[in-house]
C-alpha cells in the first residue's frame, strides 16, 4: 500500500499547514500575531534587533533573512503577512509491504492451510533510511518582540541559529517495522 502526503509533526501533533508566528508584537497579552515577511533585505535594515550574549543584532538580521531565503514558503511572501495555516508541510512517501505464504496441509481428511506472513511498514525505510521520514519543524515563532526595547530577537533552537525549516521528525512514526504471522485456517 503506499501513502503519499504532505504531512508533518509539531510537539507531537500532526499537521499539514501550519503558520509563521511572532511574538505579540501589539502588545494585548494575546496569543502570537503572523509573521510580517520583510520585502527586502533592505528593508530589514531599519528594524532593530537587540543584542544578545554572543548573539549581536546584526547577526540576527542577517540569519533572520537567510532563513527567509531558504524557506519555500517565507521566501515566496516576502512584504506580505504570512497568511494562518498558509505553509505546507514537505511531502512524504510511505510504502507498506505484505507477503503471504499459503502452505496446504492434509488432516483428518480435510485440507487446512497453514499461512506464513511479513508485513512491513514503512518498507521504503526499510530500504534507506533518509526515506519514508515524517519531518517536523524546528520553530514557527521564528521572532520574538521586546514592546519595551521596541527590538526583535530571532532565537536560536537548542542553541544553534537556524538554517534550514525542517528536520527528520525521530520517533516510530518514521521508522520501518516488521510483524511476522502465523495463521492456521480450518476447512
Amino acid at each position: 500500500m503506499y501513502d503519499g502526503s504532505q504531512i508533518g509533526y509539531a510537539g507531537g501533533v500532526s499537521y499539514t499547514r501550519f503558520s509563521y508566528t511572532m511574538g505579540n508584537v501589539v502588545g494585548d497579552a494575546g496569543a502570537n500575531n503572523l509573521l510580517y515577511i520583510p520585502g527586502s533585505r533592505t528593508e530589514l535594515d531599519s528594524w532593530a534587533f537587540a543584542d544578545a550574549t554572543g548573539y549581536t543584532g546584526a547577526q540576527q538580521r542577517e540569519d533572520f533573512w537567510n532563513y527567509i531565503e531558504q524557506d519555500k514558503y517565507l521566501s515566496n511572501h516576502k512584504g506580505e503577512y504570512a497568511e494562518r495555516g498558509g505553509a505546507l508541510a514537505p511531502w512524504r512517501n510511505q510504502l507498506d509491504f505484505k507477503f503471504v505464504q499459503d502452505f496446504f496441509i492434509t488432516a483428518g481428511g480435510k485440507r487446512n492451510t497453514l499461512q506464513l506472513g511479513m508485513d512491513v511498514k514503512n518498507f521504503l525505510n526499510l530500504l534507506s533510511s533518509d526515506w519514508g521520514l515524517y519531518q517536523t519543524t524546528y520553530a514557527t515563532n521564528i521572532l520574538s518582540y521586546n514592546a519595551a526595547t521596541k527590538a526583535y530577537s530571532f532565537p536560536k533552537v537548542n542553541n544553534e541559529v537556524l538554517t534550514k525549516t525542517f528536520k527528520n521528525y525521530e520517533s516510530f512514526s518514521s521508522t520501518y517495522m516488521i510483524q511476522f504471522s502465523l495463521r492456521y485456517i480450518f476447512n
